[in-house]
């Protein structure tokens, strides 16, 4: 087995379009309880407020785009 040692990274933040849509998705999941959600949901407000300082921000918002979104950040990484 080799070891592979990543010297560079390419933080990427995946926004929702808002929390309302964040619960919507955990709910429809149906894999949590509303405990969790909740929690996750305060969690989620802190991690928002940071997202500036990531190089890229993109909103999870249609997965076909999204996708391409993040396809294009990894392309654009691997080749710089």
């Amino acid at each position: 087995l080799g070891i592979i040692i990543f010297t560079q990274v390419a933080p990427v933040f995946l926004d929702v379009p808002n929390l309302l849509t964040l619960k919507d998705r955990l709910q429809k999941r149906g894999s949590e309880t509303e405990k969790s959600i909740n929690e996750r949901i305060e969690k989620s407000k802190q991690e928002i407020l940071l997202k500036d300082e990531f190089d890229v921000v993109i909103l999870n918002d249609k997965i076909d785009q999204t996708k391409k979104e993040i396809l294009s950040v990894i392309n654009n990484f691997i080749l710089t």
